[in-house]
């Protein structure tokens, strides 16, 4: 299910439902044309930072016809400044960009609320934001951003768990643009009312970014793996005093929590109280049984299998070894 919208500007112009069409901001303009020389320059041109090396090249040519500087002097001091012109820490005021400011809110609460985007250059390739947690193909939000682009033509869809409807759509940046726009996210559906919790059990994201990946993704449950196999989060620095991390009154993370890979399957282990010491497992010796037990010391312990086609299924079933199988795993 998806809900549609598109941006087409001389700045941005936006089409949504429940929002007027319009044109915000202008382009910058060309320079004149050049009568004397019949050198003609478009507006096109001149946002493209054309004109402004012309214009160099124009003073320049002045200088030697006014002076009697030999013509490789001239030509010298014309390469250096268009050089400038190009090299200086400023030249990113000629760079041809233009700036969206993106609010997100949901359609009932009218409050904003963070997401992930799947944004797309001109060129099809995936767009990261500054200071925004990236993975693959799309970052996450808080629900209101302002994104410095580079002109041409972008795609994007916008998500919120799978309690919402996607929205999909385009938008094109011009040279100098300066808008912001607000885009609806519809729920369709509320499962905790219903008393059904939205969860994760195979997360490996940074902790310092799992507060806001949890909200866009709208998820209250996520164990998360800090340790895997021999490696540990917590080896050069100091355990949590606290090991669950709650906020928006129902949204819980519990931060010590891994996964042990090996030949035969991979077992996630959940809400222990501290990582497992794998250093000395062997791709088949000792036996997973060896370190299921060594996690049961935790009375919370949660052991799951990461996919039901593992060798070692049967034998762990038949041992009553395991609490939980994933059927939509992370490969689906």
């Amino acid at each position: 299910m998806s809900s549609s919208a598109w941006f087409s500007s001389s700045s941005v112009r936006v089409t949504l439902p429940g929002l007027r069409q319009g044109t915000v901001g202008n382009a910058l303009r060309g320079v004149p044309v050049d009568e004397k020389r019949g050198t003609k320059r478009s507006p096109r041109n001149a946002t493209e930072g054309v004109p402004y090396r012309v214009r160099v090249r124009e003073r320049c040519r002045g200088l030697h016809q006014a002076s009697s500087w030999p013509r490789a002097v001239s030509q010298a001091i014309a390469s250096l400044l268009v050089v400038a012109l190009v090299c200086l820490p400023g030249a990113d005021l000629w760079a041809a960009t233009g700036r969206l400011q993106i609010t997100v809110v949901d359609k009932d609460t009218r409050k904003p609320v963070p997401c992930r985007i799947h944004l797309k250059s001109p060129n099809g390739k995936p767009r990261k934001a500054e200071r925004m947690p990236f993975w693959q193909d799309h970052f996450v939000f808080p629900g209101d951003i302002s994104l410095k682009l580079p002109l041409g033509g972008y795609t994007f869809v916008l998500e919120r768990g799978l309690e919402y409807v996607d929205c999909s759509g385009n938008f094109t940046i011009e040279n100098f643009a300066d808008d912001s726009k607000q885009v609806e996210l519809q729920r369709f559906v509320d499962m905790s009312k219903e008393g059904w919790w939205s969860g994760d059990l195979d997360v490996h994201r940074p902790l310092n970014d799992i507060q806001l990946l949890m909200q866009a993704d709208d998820l209250h449950v996520v164990p998360l793996a800090t340790w895997w196999n021999a490696t540990s989060d917590w080896t050069d620095k100091p355990m949590p005093k606290s090991l669950l991390l709650s906020f928006d009154e129902n949204r819980y993370c519990q931060v010590m929590s891994g996964g042990h890979q090996r030949a035969g399957g991979t077992l996630l282990f959940l809400n222990l109280a501290a990582p497992l010491l794998l250093r000395d497992a062997g791709p088949e010796y000792p036996s997973p049984v060896t370190f299921i037990e060594k996690a049961r010391q935790s009375p919370q312990a949660w052991i799951d299998l990461s996919r039901a086609y593992w060798w070692d299924l049967p034998m762990l079933v038949a041992n009553h070894q395991i609490d939980s199988v994933q059927i939509a795993n992370g490969q689906l």
